[in-house]
Parts: C-alpha cells; structure tokens; sequence
C-alpha cells in the first residue's frame, strides 16, 4: 500500500483510511443522485416537448454510449 510505502502507520494511516473510505461513500451517493436529478430533467423536457439533440438516455433509461454530461437542446 501506498501508506506504508511512505512511513504512513497507526493512528495516522487509520484517520486516512476511514476518511478515505468516507469520500468515496459520500461520491458513490452523490453521483447517484446526480444521475436521478439528470434523468428527473430529461424526463420533464421529454414531457414538455423537448428533445436533445444528441439524447443522454436510451429509452430503457440507460446512458447512451459515449454521451456523458450535459446535451445540447434545439427549442
């Protein structure tokens, strides 16, 4: 491991370890809801009529394949 590579031991590597660990729970959550607001958005344009030009979502709901952040719209 990196922190014991470095002289990182104990106490200290604990602390680091379990922040660490804390991060990537608060990302994973995050990018959850993140993804929930951005289909919430993609269905609410859908309802109101419009379309991305290149669109995010497949119909099942998945991510469209190398479509990753936000799309451009044509109103």
């Amino acid at each position: 491991h990196w922190l014991d590579a470095h002289g990182v031991t104990g106490e200290v590597a604990e602390r680091l370890r379990t922040a660490l660990a804390s991060c990537q729970r608060l990302n994973q959550r995050n990018g959850a809801l993140l993804l929930a607001r951005q289909r919430q958005v993609a269905l609410q344009l859908q309802v109101l009529g419009i379309l991305p030009e290149n669109t995010l979502y497949t119909e099942k709901g998945t991510v469209s394949s190398g479509r990753r952040g936000m799309t451009s719209l044509r109103i």
